[in-house]
């Protein structure tokens, strides 16, 4: 009996083995295209996200920290809030693709302006452009075009990594066999230190949608580093859910 129960042990201890073993799930006959499309597809089934988590960010300028608030509704809009101890607001930022509005609460001042990537850049912490900065949150990136042109595959045991190369920029994407990106890096022609590096882990499935728990975000070359890891979060409500409150006498000052 001892001897069927050790079998019978070493048996289910194989099984759990084999299933968490990488690669048992990947399929190694799917196309670039293919793989595109089923990522693009996935990225797309995120249309909104309310989350809260802590936020860091580093910059040559300075090094802190704060709880964020975060709700955004794709395509075109983005509101966070980020506070400080004692449940203080330090600040918080509404942005539309055209503009946005960004209170200070720390020094009562209100900036108004485009929504440029050096405007962004100025009060979220890092230079990117509407698209990105939303993508990147969300953890939908997508892929510009679905066909193969100037792409490498390379398939591991555990996921697909898809290499895109531009005269001015090449672009890798590390995939997981479910067709989300674990890992996105930008590189410019002749250098070996991605400009651009995004990795999301900790993922947690919600709504049929696998979404990270952690994202980090740096650009080497600006040294400008941002992690978030989400406490709480609810996918696809498709409503923005905020409120910005402005004091009637805060500095208003617009940026071009």
């Amino acid at each position: 009996m001892r001897n069927k129960l050790r079998y019978l042990s070493l048996l289910i201890i194989a099984a759990v083995f084999y299933s968490c073993t990488p690669g048992s799930s990947i399929d190694k006959t799917l196309s670039i295209s293919e793989i595109k499309r089923k990522v693009n597809i996935n990225s797309r089934k995120i249309t909104s996200v309310d989350a809260e988590g802590n936020i860091y960010f580093e910059t040559p300028e300075e090094s802190n920290n704060a709880f964020l608030t975060l709700s955004i509704h794709k395509p075109d809009s983005l509101y966070a809030k980020f506070q400080g101890p004692f449940g203080i607001t330090a600040g918080t930022i509404f942005v539309t693709r055209d503009d946005f509005v960004y209170f200070n609460a720390l020094d009562n001042i209100v900036i108004k302006g485009p929504s440029s990537p050096l405007n962004l850049g100025a009060v979220m912490r890092i230079k990117a452009d509407f698209d990105e900065i939303v993508d990147a949150f969300s953890s939908s990136l997508t892929f510009p075009d679905e066909t193969d042109l100037n792409s490498q595959l390379t398939v591991l045991e555990d996921e697909y990594i898809i290499t895109v190369t531009e005269p001015d920029i090449t672009r890798k994407y590390w995939i997981h066999p479910d067709f989300y990106i674990t890992l996105y890096r930008e590189y410019y022609p002749q250098s070996n230190v991605p400009s651009i590096e995004l990795k999301y882990s900790n993922f947690f499935k919600d709504k049929g949608i696998n979404f990270p728990k952690k994202i980090e975000l740096s650009k080497a070359d600006s040294r400008q580093y941002i992690t978030i890891d989400y406490s709480n979060f609810d996918l696809n409500n498709n409503r923005l859910n905020f409120k910005l409150v402005i004091p009637e006498n805060a500095k208003v000052i617009y940026w071009d």
